[in-house]
């Protein structure tokens, strides 16, 4: 397995960089997503992605492959309804915490994820959460 930086550039948050933001800065906001933003998947709920990183914190690649873990839940229509038995996505997003799972993406471009699966099999994790 040959493991190289990634050749993807990248932002970096240092601590200085946090430091800089003021709650009362107008300019501090978060970057505005347009509606028609990519979703990874339509069936998963995808949340806290970090990059794979080598033991010196640098982002690296393995065999040329961008490689990302994110906070996965499986979406449940089926259960979250609205009175009107409509699907609750809010609701289920709510709840996802519960039965989150980490999960692994991979692409060369570091655009085009496909999802690789999870990262630990049911009951790996110490916890009921991973």
């Amino acid at each position: 397995m040959d493991i190289l930086r990634d050749r993807v550039i990248t932002s970096c948050w240092t601590l200085a960089d946090a430091l800089k933001v003021h709650f009362d800065d107008p300019t501090t906001t978060q970057p505005k997503v347009n509606i028609d933003f990519p979703v990874m998947s339509e069936k998963l709920f995808i949340w806290d992605t970090m990059p794979l990183r080598d033991l010196e914190g640098n982002i690296v690649s393995v065999d040329g492959w961008s490689i990302i873990f994110t906070l996965t839940a499986v979406k449940q229509p089926d259960r979250f309804k609205d009175k009107n038995g409509n699907y609750d996505i809010v609701k289920d997003w709510n709840d996802r915490h519960g039965r989150a799972r980490m999960c692994f993406w991979y692409a060369r471009n570091s655009k085009s994820w496909q999802y690789g699966g999870r990262v630990m099999n049911d009951g790996v994790s110490p916890t009921e959460r991973e």
